[in-house]
């Protein structure tokens, strides 16, 4: 590692007397005041210029330094670094821990600060592509337009933040610099909550941005593909129900009956319309064929309407779609319409 020297730092905490550059604490998140207005800086830097100033310390990768043990202590307690810390002062063979060099917290001074991962920051940061696609998949399943359901993402956000804050706050952490309103403005509250734990700034944040674009961007078609899948109710409405014309037996029986290899599955439309489709083989007989009849595939397209209503809007032969006309005749000769 190489030693970093202790560059231009005209910000000061008053709370944890870090200083650096910015107008919060990197340390504790506190507002951080200019060192020529402080009056409590001249009074502690006083006493700084008595103290062994010679310490490394290693963040994010990076040697931060020097500084003094009154210093590592204030970041022990703050939680921005912990006993694993790797640090050096002259005179030592090589990096070691901060257990290690004998640096500790009186007992009777310790924050009780446990440090914890980003992984929940980092779940929250990829919300907006995740609630879109709980909106289209439980539209979906529940055939109703996925406008409807815009709320997904507010209470996915807040409930992820109000279990992230309770283990901000159960790992001791100073909660006065993350407010309970960030809750309900998440960039502002990935930005404070980062900075309390790690000290880092702006990165999730933007990156939550970005993210929220990209979700904006996207086309609702594209989320319809995502989603089309089989759906065993939306299918039931449909094989269980029956037409005006022929009440006696089931759309599933009268296709399954006439016609062979019946394969049904669901799909939403572009408009977000809920399709039942069912791809069978239509055998009719024909004697001058060698096997005696002749196959064709056939395709039919349901639209499901409000309630357990539904119609047939497309019937294809062999990937060529049928008139209307073609269409009833086709359907007369399944004996599901006079």
């Amino acid at each position: 590692m190489s030693i970093l020297k202790k560059g231009s730092k005209e910000m000061y905490c008053e709370k944890c007397n870090w200083e650096g550059e910015g107008n919060f604490c990197s340390w504790c998140g506190n507002k951080a005041v200019s060192k020529k207005t402080s009056k409590s800086y001249e009074q502690d830097n006083s006493t700084f210029q008595t103290q062994d100033i010679s310490w490394y310390y290693s963040f994010n990768g990076e040697t931060q330094g020097p500084v003094s043990e009154t210093e590592l202590l204030k970041m022990l307690e703050t939680g921005y670094i912990n006993e694993s810390t790797m640090v050096w002062k002259q005179g030592f063979q090589g990096w070691v821990t901060i257990e290690q060099a004998g640096i500790s917290i009186p007992k009777n001074n310790a924050a009780v600060v446990k440090k914890i991962s980003n992984k929940p920051i980092v779940f929250l940061v990829f919300v907006p592509i995740i609630s879109s696609l709980l909106q289209y998949l439980l539209a979906g399943w529940n055939q109703i337009s996925a406008d409807r359901l815009f709320y997904i993402a507010y209470m996915l956000n807040f409930v992820c933040c109000l279990i992230d804050y309770s283990r901000v706050k159960k790992a001791g952490y100073d909660m006065s610099k993350l407010n309970l309103v960030f809750l309900f403005f998440l960039p502002l509250y990935i930005y404070r909550r980062v900075q309390l734990v790690n000290g880092r700034k702006w990165t999730l944040t933007i990156l939550w941005m970005a993210i929220l674009i990209i979700d904006i961007l996207i086309p609702a078609e594209f989320w319809v593909k995502v989603v089309n899948m089989s759906n065993p109710e939306m299918i039931s409405i449909v094989k269980d129900g029956s037409f005006e014309d022929f009440k006696d037996k089931t759309v599933g029986r009268i296709f399954e009956d006439r016609l062979e290899s019946c394969i049904w599955k669901t799909y939403m439309g572009e408009n977000r319309e809920i399709y039942v489709e069912v791809s069978s083989i239509l055998r009719i007989e024909d004697d001058e064929s060698d096997v005696g009849y002749v196959s064709y595939n056939l395709k039919t397209t349901f639209e499901l309407g409000m309630g357990s209503s539904f119609e047939v809007v497309k019937m294809e032969e062999d990937g060529e779609a049928y008139t209307d006309d073609e269409i009833s005749t086709m359907l007369s000769y399944l004996e599901i319409s006079e």
